[in-house]
């Protein structure tokens, strides 16, 4: 029967699954040290764009290659972009909270720069992963892709957020979301959104800051 053939659709489907589930676990591991997560991200972003092209890398020379080749430039990443959003959420409070209506209207371009970073982070470590560029270039570029592609970059985010804030906020399916965090969570994101990156990317960094 064609269903049990080895190269069935259901069978292809079901090996891509499986190495979601290795990506997921070896994301979680070696994001452990927090430090540690930006680097992870780039590695996972380069094995699921490698496997969003059609290519079918070997899943853990290829991560923890795109892990090591990616160290130093997505730890600085991320050691800018979490401390910079920290500080405009911060701000973004203080400036809410003013007596004055006048001073809480500083809301407005807290809350515009807030927000270009939070798109341009959709972008940085898929970026680390794609190219060699610098730390200032792959940072200049992310803000470059998130505002051209701005509603693309809305869906990135939203790719993100909607399950996040479902585990959070949605107490009955607290449990499914938990199984699937641990199963398949940061991998099938991350796959899911390669397919849209492989688009916006199509030019890979070397082109990151033209139109494609």
């Amino acid at each position: 029967m064609k269903f049990f053939r080895y190269d069935s659709g259901f069978w292809s489907v079901t090996g891509k699954i499986f190495d979601l589930m290795v990506l997921n676990f070896l994301w979680f591991l070696t994001s452990l040290p927090i430090v540690t997560m930006g680097a992870a991200s780039a590695a996972l972003s380069s094995v699921t764009m490698r496997m969003a092209r059609g290519e079918e890398p070997p899943l853990l020379r290829s991560y923890f290659s795109a892990f090591a080749a990616n160290w130093k430039r997505a730890t600085a990443a991320l050691l800018v972009c979490l401390p910079l959003v920290a500080w405009l959420i911060f701000g973004l409070i203080v400036c809410g909270g003013l007596r004055s209506p006048v001073l809480r209207l500083a809301v407005i371009p807290e809350g515009a720069l807030l927000l270009v970073c939070l798109l341009g982070m959709q972008y940085v470590f898929p970026l680390c992963a794609e190219g060699a560029a610098g730390l200032l270039e792959t940072l200049k570029s992310a803000v470059y892709l998130s505002l051209l592609h701005l509603p693309w970059s809305c869906l990135l985010a939203l790719l993100v957020a909607a399950p996040v804030g479902v585990t959070l906020f949605v107490p009955d399916a607290f449990p499914f979301m938990l199984m699937l965090w641990i199963f398949l969570g940061a991998g099938g994101i991350s796959f899911g959104r390669s397919h849209i990156l492989k688009h916006l990317l199509g030019r890979k960094i070397t082109g990151a800051a033209e139109p494609s």
